[in-house]
């Protein structure tokens, strides 16, 4: 009985997913971080506008 792929051919595609997987996470880890460190940054601007109004407020 034959196999359909041979040994190097099933180890070649498991690579490949491999390869693809980490560049998937890579990927979305890179956007995740963005995401924070751009709200992080916001975040940071509008406590300093929201501070500097109470104190000229008071």
């Amino acid at each position: 009985m034959d196999n359909l792929w041979p040994a190097k051919g099933a180890r070649l595609r498991c690579r490949e997913l491999a390869a693809t997987g980490v560049q998937r996470l890579v990927a979305s880890s890179l956007i995740l971080y963005l995401i924070v460190a751009t709200a992080q940054r916001a975040w940071a601007l509008l406590n300093s506008d929201v501070g500097e109004l109470v104190r000229r407020l008071h």
